[in-house]
């Protein structure tokens, strides 16, 4: 663990970092919120081999313990650094000072993927691969989403099952006025400075990155939309059925199981020609196991002979769930 400074409107700062493992596969890990802490994706130094990956998080301003959470903190209610701008600021910044590969995937959650897109669209070349688990590139999309949420009564949307929920999960550690702020008074971007932000028309400059989306059946995005923007992107889609907007705690062993796959079939080498965009293909263990379970269930699996290839998780066909 240690403390980096960035600089967000000619104001020094110094935020909370950690790094853990020893593998050669880095993971620059961006939660959501915006305020959320490095807890929220402290599943994958839990469950995966520290021999084969390194991990790398940092808590953002208005996180616990980083500054601008504190309410007697001058900068608590300094609205200046709650921009898009600053969280991405804050992001090349921390990859800069802890000297984070261009051969390190990208893991982004939530808001996450918001900061990582802008992220990419300003520095293509400093990334292998990206991770974008339950977002979508437009507040429209999510604003749509979440207004069918209010509608339904909330019955086929959630975070996460309560019973699942992770023991090292912090809750209220972050900024209380950030939130409206990014957010607007309702939580759903509108009156916040998301409102308008919307990348769908710029994807197509960063189809050269490998991409993996995730998605769930009871995400507060539409699962839909999170297609679209894989396809977009030219990229990889999973589709996790019964699993909420965190969901790789509802359905983690199959979100760690695709993740795994894609990370071990992108390029390691920045610079290098990419693979054919036909001839990516579902995996060697993935692919008996769908056609074992097709011919059982009479399943139709397909495997996507070109990008954006949809991976399934092990026993993740259609109509079947672990």
């Amino acid at each position: 663990m240690s403390w980096v400074n960035v600089t967000i409107q000619n104001r020094t700062y110094a935020v909370r970092t950690r790094r853990l493992g020893h593998g050669p596969t880095q993971l620059f890990c961006v939660q959501g919120g915006p305020g959320g802490l490095y807890w929220d994706l402290n599943f994958l130094a839990i469950y995966l081999d520290m021999s084969r990956y390194e991990i790398i998080q940092y808590d953002p301003l208005g996180s616990k313990p980083s500054p601008c959470f504190w309410p007697d903190e001058e900068c608590y209610a300094d609205r200046s650094w709650m921009t898009v701008e600053g969280f991405v600021s804050t992001m090349d910044q921390v990859h800069q000072a802890l000297e984070v590969s261009s051969n390190a995937v990208i893991v982004a959650h939530s808001f996450g993927v918001v900061c990582t897109l802008e992220f990419l669209l300003r520095w293509p070349s400093r990334v292998r691969g990206a991770v974008l688990s339950d977002w979508v590139a437009s507040q429209t999309q999510a604003a749509a989403r979440l207004h069918w949420c209010d509608q339904t009564g909330w019955t086929m949307c959630r975070a996460y099952k309560p019973s699942l929920e992770e023991p090292w999960r912090k809750h209220g550690n972050n900024n209380h006025i950030l939130g409206h702020v990014i957010w607007g008074p309702h939580g759903n971007g509108s009156g916040g400075l998301l409102e308008t932000w919307d990348v769908r028309s710029k994807l197509h400059m960063l189809q050269h990155i490998p991409t993996l989306t995730f998605a769930g059946d009871y995400d507060i995005i539409f699962a839909t939309d999170a297609l679209a923007m894989s396809q977009a992107l030219q990229g990889d889609y999973v589709h996790l059925s019964d699993a909420g907007h965190f969901s790789f705690v509802d359905r983690r062993s199959d979100w760690l199981a695709a993740f795994e796959q894609w990370v071990d079939q992108i390029p390691v080498t920045r610079g290098i020609n990419f693979p054919s965009k036909s001839s990516l293909q579902v995996g060697s263990v993935l692919c008996p196991v769908a056609i074992f379970f097709s011919v059982i269930f009479g399943i139709c699996f397909s495997v996507f002979k070109k990008r954006p290839t949809q991976l399934q998780a092990p026993l993740l066909v259609s109509g079947c769930s672990s």
